[in-house]
């Protein structure tokens, strides 16, 4: 094998050996590297069987005469900078692009015989060109690698090329769905609208239309061999493994409920919208503000949702959500600039970054349709993290539903802000409504809507309780675990438990396990766990430990030992509140013992508030059973 080591330094020698017209032939199995930072200038280049020319620099064809690619070989980055033009000869899949393609000048026609390759470890993409016009004429090969998961689960895809969906992704895997004609396994023949048969006729792909009414918004497409994929569609698909395995995928065969991984291949032109220097719009259905609008990514690049919001601010929110197939429960993560919430997966070094062949919901501005702008511009390398930070929220804490084991099945953000807007009881741009739903999620309430993120009022952490919405289908032990709080200084932070009458300090102990009982409302869902937030806001003035309170719980008289001043000139103010804030209770008293009756109150947790005459102050929590 020939192995051709080309430094910074020696490009330069390259750049004069190789003039404009010159051409680079490369022989069977030979491999050239090219060193970060470098370009090699060729006028044209023969790759002859497996041919690979890598590294992080370029191979730029330029020149402003016509030039060619022939032969079939790999290049890792390949830039096209020949105002005249460059063509790729007529050898099936001839070209693979490993990392990135550079159109800087000249149009390049593939011939049908471009490929973006992806695996394990990255997919090729096409990079935001500086052509005015059509950079690629001709149909190209996009590959998107699917890792494999732990549990069939729905991937959000697109594809920037446009073709039937029987003609593209079916060709890797099975797409099935209802319809008429077909024969089901072991014979396996497709419907006449192209559906792969099954006996269930369970649909496998949906897309998604924001305008119908809440239910019946994911829609199976009428067909795979008329319904196209392309031009910024969105497809919730379920992806088995590769249809090569066979009949097993599809027959209820067990060994195969755990999907491989998987490349799609989808082979067609880029949308005419996409050649106009890459900048076009799309418009999505829609019908209230605060909808979700699936949105498929039309790029073959990613692209960095920061810039493709500042674009569209003015039609959607900075939110988007993505579904997390590798989560055992199957949740969505939201992302808002600040930090990914949900399912594992996503952290927020890679928030920013809508990956290739990836669809995604963004949250609409308008009640009606909305006309999103997608531009060349938008286009990153998907290597820096380059998120935006628009606000920073110091007081916030981040809650885990895990199972017993400690794998993370979901999760929520409660923060924070010192913000006239932001309502405790109403949806906000600061907040983050949940669309999961299914085995094991859990939400925030703010009112009666569930919440991934939501942001309070910070005036409202002198004494503020959020309810959770922890969701089961499936009786077992779980956890909750808490994270995230150091900034909250001053704060008590204490988990409810309402099914167990427990009162748990977080900030003591950040791991909290329950259990639950699928048929027991009880143990799951609305009302059994609350946060309760208690700032104390001049903690160097609290009382001293002598103050008892005692029984606790009690469900009578409760009784509170009080310190006294020597001359008696100290008095009391006494108020009960319970974990809403609503106060319950409250009197005055210069005694060092009181007593009060709780035997009205309802069961649950109660914040007794303490202030002395000379401002000092302290809280205890009360317990009714």
């Amino acid at each position: 094998m020939k192995y051709l080591k080309i430094k910074l330094l020696l490009v330069v020698f390259g750049f004069y050996a190789f003039q404009a017209h010159s051409q680079l032939y490369l022989g069977s199995n030979t491999n050239i590297t090219i060193q970060d930072g470098a370009k090699l200038f060729v006028h044209g280049v023969n790759l002859i069987n497996n041919t690979y020319v890598k590294g992080d620099g370029n191979l730029v064809l330029t020149g402003s005469t016509a030039s060619n690619i022939s032969g079939v070989g790999k290049i890792d980055n390949l830039e096209i900078d020949n105002s005249a033009g460059v063509s790729i000869a007529t050898n099936a899949d001839s070209v693979k692009i490993v990392r990135a393609l550079y159109p800087t000048s000249g149009q390049l026609n593939v011939n049908g015989n471009l490929v973006l390759l992806s695996d394990i470890n990255g997919t090729a993409r096409i990079a935001e060109g500086s052509v005015t016009g059509n950079y690629i004429s001709g149909d190209i090969n996009v590959q998107r690698y699917i890792p494999a998961k732990f549990v069939r689960k729905w991937s959000f895809l697109s594809s920037p090329v446009t073709g039937t969906i029987q003609n593209t992704w079916q060709q890797i895997i099975h797409i099935t769905g209802p319809g008429t004609g077909g024969t089901v396994c072991p014979s396996l023949t497709p419907h006449t609208n192209g559906y792969d048969a099954t006996i269930s006729s369970a649909p496998s792909i949906y897309v998604y239309d924001a305008s119908q009414n809440t239910g019946s918004r994911w829609i199976v497409p009428s067909s795979t061999n008329a319904y196209n994929v392309g031009a910024g569609k969105g497809f919730r698909v379920n992806i088995r493994g590769d249809r090569s395995i066979g009949c097993s995928l599809i027959n209820g065969d067990i060994t195969y409920l755990r999907p491989s991984e998987v490349t799609l291949k989808a082979s067609g032109s880029l949308s005419n919208l996409l050649k106009n220097a890459g900048n076009f719009t799309i418009t999505y259905a829609n019908n209230l503000v605060n909808n979700y609008v699936f949105v498929g990514n039309p790029y073959p690049s990613p692209i960095s949702f920061n810039s493709f919001e500042g674009d569209n601010n003015a039609n959607i929110n900075y939110i988007y959500a993505v579904y997390v197939p590798a989560s055992i429960a199957g949740v969505y993560s939201y992302w808002d600039g600040t930090s990914f919430t949900g399912g594992t997966g996503y952290d927020n070094s890679k928030g920013d970054i809508i990956g290739s062949g990836q669809a995604f919901f963004v949250q609409s501005k308008l009640a009606g349709n909305i006309t999103l702008s997608f531009k060349e511009t938008q286009k990153t390398d998907g290597k820096n993290v380059g998120y935006f930070r628009g606000r920073n929220f110091n007081e916030k804490i981040r809650i885990h539903y895990l199972q017993n084991d400690g794998t993370q099945m979901d999760e929520v953000i409660i923060r924070f802000a010192n913000d006239a807007n932001i309502s405790n009881t109403e949806e906000g741009s600061l907040d983050i409504a949940s669309m999961n739903s299914g085995t094991n999620y859990i939400t925030s309430l703010k009112g009666n809507k569930g919440m991934v993120i939501q942001t309070r009022k910070l005036q409202t952490l002198a004494v503020d309780t959020v309810w959770l919405n922890v969701a089961s289908t499936i009786s077992g032990t779980y956890k909750l675990a808490f994270n995230e709080f150091d900034n909250f200084l001053g704060t008590e932070i204490f988990l409810i438990d309402n099914y167990t009458n427990t009162l748990h300090d977080i900030k003591t102990n950040p791991e909290y396990e329950f259990t639950v009982d699928k048929d027991n409302a009880a143990t799951k869902g609305i009302g059994r766990f609350g946060i309760v937030f208690n700032r104390q806001f001049n903690p160097e003035l609290t009382l001293n430990s002598t103050i008892k309170m005692f029984p606790n719980p009690s469900n009578k008289l409760v009784t509170i030992q009080l310190p006294q001043s020597a001359d008696n000139s100290v008095n009391y103010n006494i108020k009960v509140s319970d974990i809403a804030g609503k106060v319950v209770m409250q009197f005055r008293t210069t005694n060092t013992t009181e007593q009060f009756d709780v035997q009205k109150l309802s069961k649950g947790i109660y914040v007794v508030e303490i202030i002395d005459s000379k401002g000092n102050r302290t809280t205890e929590k009360l317990v009714k059973n």
